[in-house]
């Protein structure tokens, strides 16, 4: 039984991966090349996303590019069940992590037509992002910082920084 699972997995990778690319780039998508897309990946407005090289996006992973931009850095990872929701401009840096169930959304509310509620995010490089974590618009974290699990992060987190909680505060 394990085999046979195996063979799934791999004949994924091979055929249907590629096909997937091939048609987001086909919608405009810019993605580098040795990139891994996981089983259910959704996404929306294709000539607005960039996704570099070595970048791996696990299963039931949410690219919504409302008018927004979104942009992914080198060697990133992305584990299942994420959202990113862009109005404005997500961008997130090489060398990455992202656990599950994490949410980024830069609005607050949306209206058609206007961008008033809309502020970027932006994840610099070498980034670490625990589970079911939520980063809310006009948020830049700092380059080596790590979030922690849960944690609601509404304001800007220093480089080299750890935080933490409900708004998310530094413990270092």
């Amino acid at each position: 039984m394990k085999e046979i699972h195996l063979r799934i997995i791999d004949f994924y990778l091979k055929i249907w991966t590629p096909i997937r690319i091939n048609y987001m780039r086909l919608q405009g998508a810019k993605i580098g090349r040795n990139v891994l897309i996981g089983r259910r990946f959704t996404f929306t407005q294709c000539n607005r996303i960039k996704i570099m090289d070595g970048v791996n996006i696990a299963d039931d992973v949410r690219l919504i590019g409302i008018n927004g931009e979104i942009i992914i850095g080198k060697n990133t990872h992305i584990c299942q069940y994420t959202i990113i929701q862009s109005y404005n401009k997500i961008e997130i840096g090489s060398n990455c992590g992202i656990a599950p169930r994490t949410s980024m959304i830069d609005q607050d509310y949306y209206a058609e037509g206007t961008k008033k509620w809309t502020r970027s995010i932006k994840l610099c490089n070498n980034v670490h992002i625990g589970t079911n974590v939520v980063i809310l618009k006009g948020v830049t974290i700092g380059n080596n910082a790590v979030v922690g699990a849960g944690a609601i992060v509404t304001k800007d987190v220093k480089p080299n920084d750890i935080v933490v909680g409900i708004p998310a505060k530094s413990i270092k």
